[in-house]
Formats: C-alpha cells, structure tokens, sequence
C-alpha cells in the first residue's frame, strides 16, 4: 500500500524480516555451540564468521580466522534472570559475550580491599532476599553484542574488580583463559592499553585515586564516529559523556530549545540576562 509516496507496508516488512532473519540466525548458532567442541564442524562454524562479527561488538575488528576459533572452541552458558555470574574480588578466568539479555554492573566503592569486597558479594549472595543494592554501585548495563569479564584476563591470577548480575534471562558465549590467549588477547590488551593511557594523562583525573581510574578505564568504551554522523543530540537523555580520542567534532546549539530542557534555569536567565534571550 502506498502511503504518501511511500510503500509503508513493504517497509515494515522488510524490517520485520530482517529482524526475523537475525532471531533465526542466533538460535542456530545457540544450538550449534551447545555441541561439544568436537561435534562442531569447521564448516558450520565458517557460516556464523559474518554474523557473529557483526552482533559481538569488539569482534568487528577481529581477523575472521580468530572469530572461527571461538565458534569452534567456546562454551555456552544460559542464565536466569538475577544470576550473580561475576563476583567483585573473585580471581577471573574467563569473560562473557551476551548474545541475548541484559547484564548490570555493580562495584562497593566503600573498601578498597578486594578480598572484604568478595566477602560482601557472598554475603549479599546468601541473603534469604535478593537485592541488587548489597552489590554496591550500579555503574553500567550491558546489552547484546556486548562483552564483560575481559580485565580480569589481563594478567594472571587478577581479581574480578566488579559483580555482574543477568537483568534478564540471558545467553553467553563464554571465552576461557586459553581461548582467551588464542584469539581475543592482543585486541582487547591494545584496547585496555590505549583507554589507560588516555586516562593516565588527561588533568581531569589527576586527583583520582588508581582505583578510580581503573574504574574508569574499565567502564569507556571506544567508538568511531564516521564524519558527519551524529553523536548526540540536544533534548535526550544524556546517555554518557563522550571524550574526543582522535578527531575533532562541530558543536550545535539551539537555545531556543533552553526554554523547554531548562525551564527554571531559562525563566532566571530571562530575568538577570535578557540580552542573552532571544524570543
């Protein structure tokens, strides 16, 4: 049906198709790596290189080949909603891509003693009731495409520097130590180094304690933004706070928007600075 010039019905067709294309494709890679590793032939793991590549964000920049090996070689693992999978100040060997779900973030902040840390996740873990608040600060959630668990791989018998808990029911990809080192390692290593040494020498951090700041580093996640995209705009929710790595950008602001995002800012403003309020 044509509507205003437009096919609308083939449109939210294709959409619907596409989305229903990709539902597909992700319940069968789920049945596949369900397999034992032996029962997954080279073949099969070859047809999932394009799509995982494009639904796992950090394996976008992964060589294909290393995309295979972890098809071929990693674990499945499906969690109920509420599942603590990570535990703050627990020694890590092994990091999670969430093929579908959700996952929230959490670090106690009030002891910078990774073992007290642990004893209170174990603590929180063993009440009679549930409450995400016994795992300290909520300070991010992740969704599908995207990986956690990864910095405690980074070095040998390193402790777990924040709790992760399933928001939803929710299926990973799990990467082990060895599959670590064989595929993901100098990727997220060059990552971990780059977010570090931006941190380390910005002034707006100089005051922060290394533990804040490796918070920080963990919690930045490297985008591109291709030239003139848009990577904010004004009147949403602020999602983040963007810092410019390499590149430069063009600000635009509409202050006739100030009246509507800042109502009682804009009437004081009106009031001490008229000259600055144009109607």
């Amino acid at each position: 049906m044509m509507e205003g010039g437009s096919f609308h019905y083939d449109t939210q067709f294709f959409i619907s198709s596409q989305f229903s294309t990709k539902h597909s494709n992700l319940e069968k890679l789920v049945s596949l790596i369900q397999r034992e590793p032996q029962m997954r032939t080279d073949f099969e793991c070859h047809e999932f290189v394009p799509f995982l590549k494009k639904h796992i964000d950090w394996f976008k920049d992964i060589k294909a080949e290393l995309v295979h090996a972890i098809i071929k070689q990693c674990k499945f693992l499906h969690y109920p909603q509420d599942t603590v999978f990570i535990k703050q100040g627990d020694i890590g060997d092994s990091m999670y891509a969430i093929l579908h779900g959700g996952v929230t973030v959490h670090v106690i902040t009030d002891t910078e003693n990774e073992h007290e840390c642990f004893s209170k996740v174990e603590a929180a873990i063993n009440k009679k009731k549930f409450n995400k608040n016994d795992f300290g600060n909520e300070v991010a959630h992740k969704g599908n495409g995207a990986c956690v668990g990864e910095v405690a791989l980074l070095r040998d018998n390193c402790m777990r520097t924040a709790s992760c808990i399933t928001a939803t029911p929710t299926e990973f990809i799990v990467i082990d130590r060895q599959l670590y080192s064989v595929s993901v390692k100098d990727f997220l290593e060059k990552q971990y180094q780059d977010k570090t040494q931006f941190v380390d020498r910005n002034p707006l951090f100089r005051q922060w304690t290394p533990r804040q700041r490796n918070q920080l580093v963990i919690s930045m996640t490297k985008i591109k933004v291709g030239f003139n995209e848009k990577l904010v705009r004004q009147g949403k929710d602020v999602d983040g706070i963007y810092f410019i790595f390499r590149g430069d950008m063009t600000i635009n602001i509409d202050s006739h928007m100030y009246r509507r995002q800042f109502p009682t800012l804009y009437a004081e403003m009106k009031k001490l600075l008229p000259e600055l309020i144009r109607e």
